[in-house]
């Protein structure tokens, strides 16, 4: 009899993309795997193969969160084993709990060694694993490093969405997709700097991010010449189509942010900015050589030469 895999992520957008790299980690040959997500996350893993069944938690309240947790818990087939990610404390720490109290098998990531991780990285210290998403790993019981994330892409999606924004007959001409927000203010990219890569790089940008993000894109868009021709298409992609729509794209630039780990996950290149204070790019940020991380406080020169190597690659 198969295993049933529960892997639970329910928080926040880039944490569920991170999870996805202990997909490859679990043998799926003798594991049904189910994800539990929260609904503004889940579609990004709709259609993914490897998963037997997407579970969705639809309440954001404690109680009503914490009954439906239960729920999926006593509704899960047997024999069941639960895989916790949460990186929220008091959901990785009732999770927690509940398996305990139901004696249901469960492996936990170290959620406080994460965060003090975090800590260390944001403060220049050097952090016990070189990269946050070792400790997925480790919760799996593989050895680091952590595989990337991966997202199944709908590949025909990109094209419908160039055709809503206005750009698929763009020939020749190279799409720059810029997110200037971040849940976190803190960990926005400069206005100026994703100014200067929009109009300086000779390609069409496309400004993305929610419709709660609009006002922050319209000040982006209103330090750009003419000339670019940026197209504004802040809430007007749901999540599958920004992640089709981003793996075709020549180059991603951003901020830490959900948007960025998609990037990561459908393997486009990346250009991010990392603020002080924050957890460091080396701990936090993309892994590989599509990938370049600047501070912040970096020059426009310095970003436009990374930006130039990246789309050379």
């Amino acid at each position: 009899m198969p295993l049933n895999e529960l892997v639970f992520s329910v928080s926040y957008i880039g944490d569920l993309v991170t999870a996805t790299s202990v997909l490859p980690l679990l043998d799926v040959a003798r594991t049904r795997i189910s994800v539990v997500a929260a609904p503004a996350a889940a579609p990004l893993l709709a259609g993914d193969a490897r998963l037997a069944r997407l579970r969705v938690v639809g309440s954001s309240n404690a109680l009503g969160w914490r009954s439906q947790i239960l729920w999926h818990l006593l509704g899960a087939r047997r024999p069941t084993r639960v895989l916790n990610l949460e990186v929220y404390p008091p959901r990785w720490r009732f999770l927690t709990r509940a398996c305990q109290l139901l004696r249901v098998p469960a492996r936990h990531m170290d959620l406080p060694a994460l965060l003090f991780d975090n800590r260390l990285s944001a403060s220049g210290e050097p952090t016990k694993r070189p990269h946050r998403s070792d400790y997925y790993a480790v919760a799996t019981g593989a050895e680091p490093p952590a595989p990337p994330p991966g997202l199944s892409i709908h590949a025909p999606l990109a094209n419908e969405c160039r055709r809503r924004l206005g750009t698929h007959d763009d020939a020749g001409l190279r799409t720059l997709l810029i997110h200037p927000s971040s849940s976190d203010p803190a960990r926005r990219a400069p206005l100026d700097l994703l100014a200067a890569l929009a109009s300086g790089l000779g390609c069409r940008p496309i400004v993305i991010g929610s419709a709660a993000e609009s006002s922050l894109a319209q000040h982006l868009m209103q330090r750009l010449p003419a000339h670019t021709q940026a197209v504004d298409a802040c809430g007007r992609l749901d999540l599958r189509e920004l992640a089709a729509l981003t793996s075709q794209a020549d180059l991603f630039v951003g901020g830490d942010s959900g948007p960025l780990k998609i990037a990561e996950a459908v393997g486009a290149r990346t250009l991010s900015f990392w603020q002080r204070g924050q957890p460091s790019a080396a701990f936090a940020g993309p892994r590989g050589p599509g990938h370049a991380m600047l501070p912040a406080t970096a020059s426009t020169e310095e970003a436009l030469a990374a930006a130039r190597r990246l789309l050379a690659r």
